[in-house]
């Protein structure tokens, strides 16, 4: 299956290496932005299954953009890749609604996953990063992939120590389904949520 994808970053070399990069992994660059606000408004207008964001871009940065872009439509797919490896990004990223998070040091195959699991409707966070996202759990396993943005959400509130009441207004969905999210946490990690 072919994925159709924009590429979003403000550094030409780096979009002319993902392109060569993704095209090996039977992913068609539908668009290239150059900066956030040109990926907002390509978002609106091209076909597309999944956004490669980066971070550090002029006009509108990354997390903006992501935010925009998930508020018109929360079902759209954003991976980040960036430089920035600080718990301070990710969070931001995690809270404007990203799909996923993968550092730019990533190798290959790692990157392939990635792109794979997002575009499939899961989320991927790189294991250095989920450890600055989450604290002290062990994501090497690779459970924690199969795991939705809405459920990486709610997971990330309860490492914060957020009771459900407070969690589903932080999210506002109603409290049914927060616990609905925590069988699920529950179910596929095996976590006391």
């Amino acid at each position: 299956m072919t994925i159709n994808a924009i590429i979003a970053d403000d550094h030409e070399l780096v979009r002319e290496a993902l392109y060569v990069r993704l095209k090996k992994m039977d992913v068609q660059i539908v668009a290239e932005a150059c900066d956030g606000a040109q990926v907002v408004e390509l978002a609106e207008s091209v076909a597309f299954d999944l956004i490669l964001m980066d971070i550090s871009m002029p006009v509108l940065n990354g997390v903006e953009a992501t935010r925009l872009i998930k508020q018109a439509d929360p079902s759209r797919k954003i991976l980040v890749l960036s430089t920035h490896d600080s718990q301070s990004y990710i969070r931001a990223v995690a809270s404007a609604g990203a799909d996923g998070y993968l550092l730019k040091s990533a190798d290959f195959e790692e990157m392939q996953r990635a792109v794979q699991v997002v575009a499939m409707g899961g989320s991927y966070y790189a294991d250095t990063v989920k450890e600055k996202l989450f604290g002290d759990r062990d994501f090497s396993d690779e459970k924690f992939n199969t795991l939705t943005h809405r459920e990486t959400e709610v997971l990330r509130m309860i490492d914060q120590g957020l009771r459900s009441k407070e969690i589903a207004h932080r999210l506002n969905i109603s409290l049914r389904t927060v616990e609905a999210h925590r069988r699920n946490l529950n179910r596929k990690i095996g976590s006391k949520a």
